[in-house]
C-alpha cells in the first residue's frame, strides 16, 4: 500500500480559506505594485510626461512581462499551498475521525500521520488515551463507561475497582 496522499483537498474549509488568502494576498500585491511604479518614477526624479494614467500604462508597459510571469506561477503556488496545508489538515481529519470512533464505542487502533505530516506528537498523545480506553473497555467486556452507569454490572465493578479507590457502578464513569 502506497503511504502517498491521493486527495488533497481534505478539509474545504481550513484549505479553501488558506488558498483564498493567498489569492487575496497576491492581488493586493500586485494592485499596489502597479499603483506604486508611477510614484516611484515621480519620487525618484525620472522624466514625467502627461498624466497619472499616462504613468500607470507606462508601467504596465514595463511590468506586463512580470505580471505574465506571476499570474502563470500562481496556479503553482496555490497548489503548493494546498499540499503543504495537507500535512495538518490530513492529520486532523485522521485524528478528528479516530476520536469519532472512540466516542462511537468502536475499537480504534493506533493512529499514524505519514512522513513530513505536522503534529504527530498529537498522534502519539491520542495513541496513549486509545490504548487506555481500549484497556478500560477490554475489562468492561468490551462495553463503554456510560453503559456502566445505567447497570450494576459485575464486570463495571471490576474495571473500577483497578483503579485507585473502589467505586460503586453509579460512580464511574
Amino acid at each position: 500500500m502506497s503511504n502517498r496522499r491521493t486527495k488533497y483537498w481534505i478539509d474545504l474549509a481550513v484549505q479553501g480559506s488558506i488558498v483564498r488568502r493567498i489569492l487575496c494576498h497576491w492581488l493586493v500585491f500586485f494592485a499596489l505594485c502597479m499603483l506604486l511604479l508611477p510614484i516611484w518614477r515621480v519620487v525618484s526624479g525620472a522624466e514625467v510626461i502627461g498624466p497619472f494614467s499616462t504613468l500607470l500604462m507606462q508601467a504596465w508597459v514595463e511590468t506586463g512581462p512580470a505580471f505574465v510571469l506571476m499570474l502563470l506561477l500562481l496556479p503553482l503556488f496555490v497548489w503548493d499551498t494546498v499540499k503543504l496545508s495537507n500535512r495538518f489538515a490530513g492529520p486532523m481529519y485522521r485524528f478528528r475521525s479516530a476520536l469519532r470512533h472512540a466516542a462511537a464505542g468502536e475499537h480504534v487502533a493506533p493512529v499514524n500521520f505519514r512522513e513530513g505530516d505536522f503534529w504527530k506528537e498529537v498522534a502519539k498523545d491520542l495513541n496513549i488515551v486509545l490504548e487506555r480506553l481500549n484497556a478500560v473497555e477490554s475489562t468492561r467486556g468490551g462495553r463503554p463507561a456510560a453503559d456502566c452507569k445505567d447497570t450494576g454490572s459485575a464486570s463495571c465493578t471490576t474495571a473500577a475497582a483497578g483503579e485507585t479507590s473502589k467505586k460503586t457502578p453509579a460512580q464511574v464513569g
